[in-house]
């Protein structure tokens, strides 16, 4: 199946600079680029100063449309303000498109990292073609091995409430979000959106989110925007 693309990051172009949409396929409309630049993370999103930090993320763009991507670090800022670019490239999808996957975001992310659909890059074309990914999953994320590190229970309950939630102190997310969707109801997965190792922010409001290493900025920034959070044993 063919999926749209668009990338987000910090560049100095002749018709924009610092952090936008930088390139898109065809299918990606006015709207679509509007939604894009209020998700988009910019300059120090990322939760982890190493170098290899990514996130994966997935959340609505329309009442149809939605996106899954990943963020990692690139190059050196243009700007001169130290660090490194953010970078996020997405992978934008209808809703049917995700049928295949019983609707698991987490699934096609994974399944699209596997094939170096969500990969990062150095050099930035102007114009994107779409992908041509699998209809259905071809790689899935292991569950945890014996019980969870992670109250599920009190994390579903958190969700049910209508809140949103933070997963604290895993050094590998996956295992547990993967855990988090087999038990979500096949037709509420789609307003499961998450991310794996963003900060929090007020214009990306995931319903579920993980932080390996909070600092205390962190907390105070969870506590501001009512997210509650658990802790893994």
């Amino acid at each position: 199946m063919e999926v749209d693309q668009a990338i987000f990051t910090s560049t100095r172009s002749r018709k924009s600079q610092g952090y936008h949409v930088v390139a898109i396929s065809s299918g990606v409309d006015q709207e679509l680029l509007r939604q894009l630049h209020i998700w988009g993370p910019s300059h120090a999103s990322l939760l982890s100063d190493e170098t290899d930090a990514e996130s994966l993320n997935f959340h609505p763009l329309s009442d149809k449309r939605y996106a899954v991507s990943r963020t990692v670090y690139g190059g050196p800022e243009y700007s001169g303000r130290g660090g490194f670019q953010v970078f996020t490239r997405y992978l934008i999808l209808h809703q049917d498109q995700l049928q295949g996957y019983a609707f698991n975001a987490l699934e096609f992310a994974y399944t699209a990292l596997a094939l170096g659909a969500l990969r990062l890059t150095m050099s930035l074309p102007d114009r994107l073609s779409t992908v041509d990914l699998p209809e259905k999953p071809l790689a899935r994320v292991a569950l945890p091995r014996g019980e969870s590190p992670v109250p599920m229970d009190e994390v579903g309950r958190i969700l049910l409430l209508g809140s949103r939630v933070a997963i604290l102190g895993l050094e590998k997310p996956l295992p547990v979000l993967a855990l988090l969707m087999r038990d979500v109801p096949e037709q509420e997965r789609l307003s499961l959106s998450f991310c794996t190792g963003l900060r929090p922010s007020l214009d990306r409001e995931f319903r579920v989110q993980f932080a390996h290493e909070p600092d205390s900025n962190v907390y105070k920034q969870y506590a501001s925007q009512g997210v509650d959070y658990v802790t893994a044993s």
